[in-house]
């Protein structure tokens, strides 16, 4: 008898079980696939947003950087033009001295918030990036222990993508696993329902298998 005149039934052990069992895992496994692809793509489009906003931040201290400056030139223009500089200088030089020590003290200050703004935003990005490459509870766990002035919304979108990259790859191996294992059950079954076959010869019928699905 070959393997083409075995009757099907309950005696063929859990070979047609099987069989259904691994078409429904392998059609799991390509959903969990898929989901992770997706998942990794909106990844990627939350950093892109990321650098678009740290980019737009810096793009409007530079603007208001050169607004300020602007101002002071106009301004310098207009009190040289109208000896108001000379005037104060001539009357009143302590004065105009007090006047500029405490102008480049506020934009000492200014500038220092400024750099300290700066900073925070470039430690948000960097926190984005540290927790986006994380694939384990644990790392991901680890990474997330920062100061709370380098937590953002969107350090919260990259945390929950990161969260079901993670539950997808568990998923997947999970899936993997249990494909793996009813495989080798079917390949049991197959060599007890067919002991006049070698192991090579149900391992070329398997693979004859798959490729006519």
């Amino acid at each position: 008898m070959n393997m083409n005149d075995y009757p099907a039934g309950p005696h063929r052990f859990e070979g047609s079980t099987s069989e259904q069992r691994i078409a429904e895992l392998e059609k799991e496994l390509y959903l969990v696939r898929a989901d992770a692809k997706q998942a990794m793509f909106e990844a990627e489009k939350a950093m892109a947003q990321i650098r678009e906003a740290t980019e737009k931040v810096v793009a409007e201290r530079d603007a208001a950087k050169e607004t300020l400056q602007a101002i002071q030139e106009t301004a310098m223009e207009f009190y040289t033009k109208n000896g108001i500089t000379e005037s104060l200088n001539a009357k009143h030089p302590a004065l105009v001295v007090r006047q500029a020590a405490a102008e480049i003290l506020r934009l000492k200050a200014e500038l220092a918030k400024v750099k300290a703004d700066l900073e925070t935003e470039r430690m948000r990005l960097v926190a984005c990036g540290v927790v986006a490459l994380c694939d384990t509870p644990s790392s991901a766990k680890s990474a997330r222990e920062m100061h709370q002035d380098y937590r953002s919304a969107s350090l919260s979108d990259v945390e929950r993508r990161v969260d079901e990259c993670i539950q997808l790859r568990t998923k997947h191996d999970a899936a993997v696993a249990e494909l793996v294992r009813l495989k080798d059950i079917f390949r049991v079954n197959m060599l007890r329902a067919f002991p006049d076959k070698s192991h090579a010869e149900i391992d070329a019928a398997i693979d004859a298998a798959k490729e006519t699905k």
